[in-house]
């Protein structure tokens, strides 16, 4: 699913957008109670997508902002 929504979507996205597109696949409301711990699984998911070399981060003028994209 993680990955499915990196390959969608046309920029790279930060974990949260990364998570409100998937709360959203789920018609989620954005301030959903599950919301911020779908992002925190996200965040995760994505650190071990990374380390698979699937994804990486995208550069960015804020380095201390990730943005994901496929690697």
């Amino acid at each position: 699913m993680t990955l499915d929504i990196r390959r969608t979507a046309r920029r790279p996205l930060s974990t949260a957008e990364c998570a409100e597109a998937f709360a959203k696949r789920y018609e989620l409301p954005a301030n959903h109670a599950a919301v911020p711990t779908i992002t925190n699984r996200l965040s995760s998911t994505l650190n071990i997508l990374e380390m698979q070399d699937l994804v990486r981060y995208a550069e960015t003028a804020d380095p201390r902002r990730r943005q994901w994209e496929i690697a």
